[in-house]
Formats: C-alpha cells, structure tokens, sequence
C-alpha cells in the first residue's frame, strides 16, 4: 500500500474522503444519534489528517481549535479528536502514522496544550506516540468523563502534569 497522509483546512475535504469518514463515524460511534443522525457533513474542525491510499480512506483524524477554562481564566487549547482507523486497515501502522502527523502540525503550532479523550484501552497507545495520560480529576466536562490524554510541544512540554495537578482545567463536553 502506497499509504500518504494530507492535510485539509477546515471544509476542504474531498466530498469522497467525507463520505467515507462520515460513514465510518455513523456506523461506529453515537454521534449520529438523535437529530445528529442524518449529518451529511464533517464535524468543525480546523484541520483534517487522511491516511489514503488514492481515494481509498484509511485512517483519519481531526484537530479542533477549542477552550478550557482554567479558574476563571478562558485558554484557548488543541484538541485532537474523531481518530479511526477501518477495521481492514488496522495494525499497520496507519493510526500511529495519522497521530505522529497530527503530533507534527500541532507542535509547529505551539499550543498552550492539546486535549484528546479516549477509552481506556487506547491510552497506551497515544502514550506510545506521546501524549500523557492526564491525571483524575485534572480535566473535567460536564457528563461522563472518557479518559483524557494531553500534550505540548517537546521544547514546551516540561510540567504539564504538574500544572495540571495545580490548576485542572475544565472543558465544556469531550470532543
């Protein structure tokens, strides 16, 4: 396979690489529940990653611009979100591939911190890429609580856990 991640801003997104994101989402999460089950159109984010194989999706991943709140204090951070690989696709290394890009834009950004959210079963897997399990009670949200995995820049990321420890974050729903 002649696998190559792009990046498209916003809603520039190939219609064909939507369809197949959306698909995979309608099919394996809950996001498409309620009034939310006939979207036809890709969740707002800042940046999409596709891992294709020409027009084939393998992988993808999206960066959300988002806030947290900090005591009373607003901080804008990144936050990685709707990571998947198709179920014939998995264990070749094309999430891991799809994150380290992710990881990339994110770090030549330079953003306070990056918030993902997910099961318990992945958080080795993002530790291995390089982000850090945050710990209980650090990073609140309204509703149930997925397990929540930061980042910073490699030069910046010195004593996230130890701020987080200081001052948690709270941010409005997991994205």
């Amino acid at each position: 396979m002649a696998a190559e991640i792009e990046l498209y801003h916003s809603r520039a997104l190939p219609e064909a690489l939507v369809w197949q994101s959306l698909s995979f989402m309608r099919c394996e999460w809950w996001l498409f529940a309620g009034e939310g089950r006939l979207r036809d159109q890709p969740f707002p984010a800042a940046m999409h990653l596709a891992c294709t194989d020409g027009q084939v999706l393998l992988s993808y991943a999206e960066i959300v611009g988002a806030s947290a709140t900090r005591g009373s204090e607003q901080i804008p951070v990144a936050g990685l979100s709707n990571v998947f690989t198709f179920p014939p696709y998995r264990r070749a290394g094309f999430a891991s591939k799809t994150v380290r890009a992710a990881n990339a834009f994110l770090d030549a950004r330079h953003p306070e911190m990056a918030i993902l959210f997910c099961e318990a079963e992945l958080v080795p897997f993002y530790a291995a890429l390089g982000w850090t399990a945050a710990p209980t009670g650090t990073i609140t949200l309204a509703g149930d609580v997925p397990h929540a995995m930061v980042r910073r820049p490699a030069a910046n990321g010195a004593g996230l856990v130890t701020e987080l420890l200081r001052a948690p974050l709270r941010v409005p729903a997991p994205w």
